[in-house]
């Protein structure tokens, strides 16, 4: 960890060497990017909850991987009356640069951007020392009134500022310049960040959900109540731990894949045993269908048989009385015959 910032470190000053100074009067060093940063989300103050810190705005910073949203939080100073100004983009000669934020006596200037909460675009209006104590404005900053004793409420100073846009200068940037005060606290004496500020802005950038490639601009957790914090090292015992963990899920999902496998065979068999026994029913149907079909044209050819035989027994039966008829015509004829043939008596 201490050879990446190192590394980080003297890649910064690299970048801050090769990068001329822009033509106005602001100087800037560190990181230099050609994209524009995502405008500023809208989100709420978290509630105060121990007296004496500093609210910090949220903003984006810049990674290998593109910008990423450093959460709002609440921070201490280094020392009592100290207040902190934000850092900000500015675009110059085509690249936009980051103007790192710091501790001062007073608040400088940070580009006119409104951070809301207090920092609308030109000092902090959220609360200012009294002594080595922070008086809040509540109008401003969100404080619990339980835990915070020194507060006051001047609602005149707020900002009816919509402006989302999170850098100065450049196509769509602000067009805020310095003062001739803010110009005056550059050159005092600053402060940089706090260990537990750099920390806050590490733990933000090792976590993907913050990158606006992946939250579009919309961070879920825009502003948190502390500062973010990096995961300690691991102990060779936690690793043996977490590896064993990692085995014991391992060997708990490779057991449900084989229950997994084990029903889908178990349903692939019960799926072919009922298409094999639909199929057996349907073979079953068929052939009953078939044996009715073949006993209804056997049905048929008897009916057909008995008709027949009822037609000829009819024609028969016809043919019969015929030749009787005949029969009986040619009796009859006879007797005629027989008739005529016979003398009759004569009469004396």
């Amino acid at each position: 960890m201490r050879l990446l910032l190192i590394f980080q470190a003297l890649a910064l000053a690299a970048v801050a060497i090769a990068v001329p100074p822009p033509a106005s009067a602001q100087v800037f060093i560190g990181i230099s990017v050609s994209t524009a940063p995502p405008a500023l989300p809208y989100y709420d103050q978290p509630m105060l909850d121990q007296p004496n810190e500093i609210w910090q705005p949220g903003y984006w910073q810049w990674s290998p991987e593109g910008y990423y949203w450093v959460p709002g939080t609440w921070v201490e100073a280094p020392d009592p009356g100290l207040l902190w100004t934000p850092g900000y983009w500015a675009f110059s000669d085509g690249l936009f640069y980051w103007q790192p934020g710091y501790w001062a006596q007073d608040v400088g200037y940070y580009g006119g951007v409104n951070y809301g909460f207090g920092y609308y675009g030109n000092g902090y209006v959220g609360g200012s020392w009294s002594g080595r104590n922070f008086r809040y404005n509540t109008a401003v900053s969100r404080v619990d009134p339980r835990r915070v004793r020194y507060r006051y409420s001047n609602r005149n100073v707020m900002s009816r500022n919509t402006n989302r846009v999170s850098y100065n200068g450049g196509r769509g940037g602000l067009r805020a310049r310095p003062t001739a005060r803010q110009l005056s606290i550059r050159r005092e004496r600053h402060f940089p960040m706090t260990s537990t500020q750099i920390q806050h802005v590490n733990a933000a950038r090792g976590n993907r959900n913050y990158l606006a490639s992946v939250n579009h601009g919309r961070p879920t957790n825009a502003a948190v109540a502390r500062p973010l914090r990096i995961a300690p090292a691991r102990t060779g015992q936690q690793r043996m731990q977490t590896q064993r963990a990692a085995q014991q899920r391992t060997q708990q999902q490779h057991v449900q894949q084989q229950r997994v496998q084990q029903q889908r065979v178990q349903q692939q068999r019960v799926q072919q045993q009922r298409v094999q026994q639909q199929h057996v029913q349907q073979q079953r149907v068929q052939q009953v269908q078939q044996q009715r079909v073949q006993q209804q044209r056997v049905q048929q050819v008897q009916q057909q048989r008995v008709q027949q035989q009822r037609v000829q027994q009819v024609q028969q039966q016809r043919v019969q009385q015929q030749r009787v008829r005949q029969v009986q015509q040619q009796r009859v004829q006879q007797q005629r015959v027989q008739q005529h043939a016979q003398p009759h008596p004569r009469h004396t």
